[in-house]
């Protein structure tokens, strides 16, 4: 028996010590990471589940060795899996800690990765009519302010395009890129660089082009700089769209 008892308090020891390893550096990149991490937490588990065996192992000796000592006086046997008993179960403890720790990290790095997918995939902004046709009204001339007004209900054109549209100095345009920024799906950063072009005409193209070809807002905002001509820049946007 004593024999038996050494191997348990040897396998509980050497289990202690392996769940002091499981340092794992968990850091943000992405789905990969939060795979190994709960590949981890299973592994910890299962280890928990082998420490309680031999805790309760351990537990059933214990009471058999309080027996003996009743019987015949095994108090160092007693004392020694006493220290086991309490070994194996801050052992457990320590092991549960790093599960609970482990699970702490895969749910900040859940966060994290929503996070980047709404960076990458932002959420579309919902439609109101009152706002945008609040806005139509930065157009100062009733008839283009109505017409303005008529494109944001037809093509669902949010305020903040249309507040941007109206930055371009000119009733006519200043409509007509609230309907070409519905019609062609260019959004409020687009919109917004277009309208420093200070040709209001070619402003008007710019809109256009980048709808069309899905040029980006940076991009828009380096064609402005590689030329004073308001022609060249938004020639430039429209040679940067999509073919």
């Amino acid at each position: 028996m004593k024999k038996l008892i050494l191997g348990m308090v040897i396998a509980t020891i050497s289990i202690g010590a392996q769940a002091g390893r499981f340092d794992i550096d968990v850091n943000i990149n992405a789905n990969d990471r939060l795979k190994n991490c709960r590949e981890n937490v299973r592994t910890l588990k299962d280890e928990n589940v082998t420490l309680k065996s031999i805790l309760s192992t351990t537990e059933s000796r214990l009471s058999q060795c309080q027996v003996d000592l009743r019987n015949q006086g095994n108090n160092g046997e007693v004392r020694r899996l006493q220290q086991d008993l309490n070994q194996a179960n801050q052992a457990i403890t320590r092991l549960e800690n790093t599960v609970d720790n482990k699970n702490a990290k895969i749910q900040d790095l859940k966060r994290e990765i929503q996070e980047l997918q709404d960076q990458l995939n932002p959420r579309t902004p919902r439609f109101d009519l009152a706002d945008s046709i609040r806005a139509c009204g930065l157009i100062k001339n009733s008839s283009y302010s109505s017409y303005c007004a008529a494109n944001a209900r037809k093509y669902q054109v949010r305020a903040k395009v249309i507040e941007n549209c109206a930055k371009i100095n000119n009733a006519y345009y200043a409509s007509e890129c609230v309907e070409d920024a519905g019609e062609f799906n260019a959004n409020a950063r687009q919109v917004e660089e277009c309208a420093k072009i200070s040709n209001t005409s070619y402003a008007g193209q710019c809109v256009v082009s980048a709808g069309k070809g899905k040029v980006p807002a940076d991009v828009i905002a380096a064609c402005r700089a590689t030329s004073s001509n308001s022609y060249y820049q938004a020639q430039c946007v429209a040679d940067s769209g999509i073919q």
